[in-house]
């Protein structure tokens, strides 16, 4: 299963429980728990987002939605957050719920209340004890487990007895109460003046963003966006080398082509270093790299510059030296020398014959 077929199936799932939620009973008709839980917590705050806060206040610390998705009347702004999906009903221009949904699996993730993604019911009842709502989901089979702590209400999602869904709602009073935001349209790409913002910029992680908003926006018959090549240009204004980021697309139903103008200003990235190719661990000392690992990296490079704690280390190599399963994107792993979690980038392809032969025996190995 493609990583992007997994992006469409929790897109679903994330878009069915805020139906199911919109159409229940507004919060405030609830009657209250006997007794709150002292770990829940009541900022009305989520994921560095605030319900009520206006969407305009967003784009400087998250950029442009990767996707816009509609419902229905409910329009949900989608923001790529390392293994993590985070979405946020717009209305008015302004945030009427935070939902945090799982891209991969096993995505790392932990809540405010101290819940982490992975738990299963039983051990959210333990933590924030008897839920005020228990509810069971026709379209997938998932148990919702919605908590009180007004004007807010957290709702717990498990899937297969796992937790991979958290979305914090606030009553149909308290929403009714705010002053509608100041319209903002996110940049479509079409020139430097609408770019796509892309932030927090970083240069490791920028593809990825960048290949998930393309497969999100369509064309041709039933197609979608695919980068053939890309080029950085810079802000003459403020010497930033990597301020754009330009990539020529072609669509994968027919043979369409555009451009799509990204905003990268103020990419970060990570010192190169040299290690060793990637080698298969003995049995002496195993090593698995795992989806939940993966996603930890991606999310630690948001983290590289502030944080002392965290060592990477990015390696390029060539294309026929990267693994099968992903030869011309990135390979992580952990590598064999230095036991440091390291992803590997494919360098820039040759402009001659070997390098365009090489690419072609990587991509063929991996079809293989």
């Amino acid at each position: 299963m493609s990583i992007f077929t997994r992006f469409s199936q929790r897109c679903a799932l994330a878009l069915t429980a805020m139906m199911i939620l919109s159409a229940c009973p507004s919060l405030a008709q609830i009657a209250p728990p006997l007794a709150s839980s002292p770990a829940l917590s009541a900022t009305g705050s989520f994921a560095g987002i605030s319900i009520g806060q206006p969407v305009a206040a967003l784009r400087s610390k998250f950029g442009d939605p990767v996707v816009i998705l509609s419902y229905g009347q409910t329009v949900v702004w989608r923001y790529l957050t390392g293994g993590t999906f985070t979405d946020i009903i717009v209305k008015d221009n302004l945030v009427q719920s935070v939902t945090v949904v799982g891209r991969v699996e096993n995505a790392p993730f932990m809540d405010p209340n101290d819940v982490p993604f992975g738990a299963t019911p039983d051990q959210v009842r333990a933590k924030l004890g008897a839920a005020r709502k228990e509810s069971t989901n026709s379209d997938d089979g998932s148990l919702d487990l919605t908590y009180l702590v007004l004007p807010y209400g957290w709702v717990y999602e498990f899937h297969a007895n796992k937790l991979d869904f958290i979305q914090l709602v606030a009553s149909k009073s308290y929403l009714s109460s705010l002053t509608s935001g100041a319209a903002v349209t996110a940049g479509d790409g079409t020139s430097r003046e609408r770019a796509i913002w892309i932030r927090p910029s970083v240069a490791v992680t920028n593809q990825l963003w960048i290949d998930t908003y393309l497969s999100h926006v369509s064309c041709g018959s039933n197609g979608s966006w695919k980068q053939a090549s890309a080029a950085l240009e810079s802000d003459p204004s403020t010497s930033d080398a990597s301020a754009y980021t330009l990539v020529h697309a072609q669509c994968t139903a027919g043979n369409d082509r555009r451009d799509f103008y990204f905003d990268t200003r103020g990419a970060s990235s990570l010192p190169a270093t040299t290690a060793p190719a990637p080698a298969p661990a003995s049995s002496a000392d195993e090593v698995q790299f795992t989806s939940q690992d993966v996603a930890t990296l991606l999310k630690a490079t948001e983290d590289a510059n502030t944080s002392p704690n965290i060592t990477l280390a990015l390696v390029a190599k060539s294309a026929s030296e990267m693994p099968a399963y992903d030869p011309i994107a990135h390979f992580a792993g952990i590598d064999p020398a230095s036991k440091e979690a390291t992803i590997w980038v494919v360098q820039p392809i040759p402009k001659n014959n070997d390098g365009v032969w090489a690419l072609r025996s990587a991509v063929e190995a991996d079809l293989r």
